[in-house]
């Protein structure tokens, strides 16, 4: 026996708990949606459960506390392992991979039943085409101009405050993922926009995303009554894209008006720090400043909705980074968000004293 067989399991278990971070798939969500979003450096939990069997045991709810799962077939293995090994009480989080853009249409829903079926997550990630994204919230994707933006991947996270719970949703209330569990965080990274602005009229494009079909007004999209329930539970929405359009934009304002309980909303409309999709793109024929003016123009609305939706307490922007037009953002949110403190790094908190009268619900 080793010596640090011989510590107490109290202190084992402590010294376990520092090896344990945040997996990737969370602090990864902001970012261009990449299929290395599981990649981890460390493997350190790994090395250690595969040391001895007494170590093991207490590394494997940290170990199996985030898992991953490859949706380009059925998951069948990924069901057997988890009963097998009856890891389901450990599992806080799961990724889901789609790489297939050419899946059968109708499985989405059904596959991802298979998983809710042995594990009940706080929190579920999926990164596929927006095909796919699409199908797993039961919303056809408009995909007519998918050509000019030609995203490969997007990224869609659900979170609740609880999990473990499997056999209290058994069986699963729905093939529709944002009704499969009472969700109180919705967070959408679509993608960049950016190729879409070296074709002529580009704002009249239309990025293939389930936001397009929510936020349509003429005609609207008849959602069901199980979404505008789940909608209810949504206390949080995070919206991360690359140089949206300010028009579509306006779809996040509309399905904010869908969340009678939405308290904080995050939003990222520029590139990450490490992302230098704008100097690539500048060799087309796109004029560089078009993106930075939708951009400004995409957060004076945001605000003018934010400021009337009663219910919102927080907003975040996540594009203070951007030195080069944080004054103009700057100017655009102290106009509309007038009243409410910021901490100079891009959140802003309505005053507990500004009620205001609202135009939205």
């Amino acid at each position: 026996m080793s010596s640090l067989e011989r510590l107490p399991t109290e202190l084992l278990d402590l010294i376990i708990s520092y090896l344990d971070i945040e997996p990737p798939s969370y602090t990864q969500l902001h970012p261009e949606p990449d299929p290395n979003i599981t990649v981890v450096e460390h493997t350190s939990l790994k090395h250690l459960y595969q040391s001895c069997s007494c170590l093991a045991t207490l590394v494997r709810p940290y170990l199996f506390a985030h898992a991953r799962v490859v949706l380009d077939y059925e998951p069948s293995e990924f069901y057997s392992f988890v009963r097998e090994w009856n890891l389901a009480r450990y599992i806080k989080s799961i990724t889901v991979l789609v790489s297939d853009k050419d899946l059968p249409r109708q499985v989405t829903g059904i596959w991802l039943n298979k998983i809710f079926e042995c594990i009940d997550p706080l929190r579920i990630t999926i990164l596929a085409p927006p095909r796919i994204i699409g199908e797993a919230l039961q919303t056809p994707i408009d995909e007519q101009h998918g050509w000019a933006f030609d995203i490969d991947q997007q990224i869609l996270q659900l979170e609740k405050s609880s999990y473990g719970n499997v056999s209290g949703y058994q069986p699963p209330p729905s093939e529709n993922v944002l009704c499969a569990r009472p969700w109180t965080s919705l967070s959408f990274n679509e993608g960049s926009s950016l190729k879409a602005y070296n074709h002529y009229e580009y704002f009249s494009s239309h990025v293939p995303s389930f936001l397009s079909q929510w936020g349509h007004e003429d005609p609207p999209m008849q959602l069901p009554a199980e979404m505008h329930d789940s909608f209810g539970g949504i206390e949080s929405l995070s919206y991360t894209a690359i140089f949206p359009f300010y028009n579509h934009v306006e779809n996040v304002n509309i399905v904010m008006r869908l969340m009678p309980r939405l308290r904080v909303v995050t939003v990222q409309l520029a590139p990450d720090e490490n992302n230098h999709a704008t100097e690539l793109e500048q060799r087309g024929s796109m004029d560089p400043n078009d993106p930075w003016m939708e951009l400004e123009s995409a957060y004076s609305i945001l605000g003018f909705n934010i400021q009337a939706k009663s219910s919102v307490e927080e907003f975040r922007s996540r594009d203070f980074h951007v030195e080069a037009v944080r004054p103009d953002l700057e100017s655009a949110l102290r106009e509309q968000l007038a009243g409410w403190t910021h901490d100079d790094r891009g959140n802003w908190r309505r005053p507990p004293s500004g009620e205001t009268s609202s135009i939205l619900n």
